[in-house]
């Protein structure tokens, strides 16, 4: 699943609510271990400041499809 490299995903479950994170957090894979375990790191918007980094298994996140951008819209808008 090295598809899911920068991918946003959702997690699962309140396993992690003492980390901060619950279910439903979103969050992005910023590394890709093997087929079944993931780096994702969850930030606190609108600042970005790191609220958890966790290594997670795929029953443990979903990704999350991205809205088509804006016609026109630059990467930074």
């Amino acid at each position: 699943m090295s598809d899911l490299y920068l991918a946003t995903v959702q997690l699962i479950g309140d396993c992690y609510l003492a980390e901060g994170v619950g279910d439903g957090s979103l969050g992005v894979v910023v590394e890709v271990w093997d087929d079944d375990h993931f780096e994702v790191e969850f930030s606190a918007p609108p600042i970005g400041e790191t609220i958890a980094l966790l290594t997670l298994t795929l029953a443990e996140i979903e990704p999350v499809e991205q809205p088509a951008a804006l016609p026109g819209a630059r990467v930074g808008d």
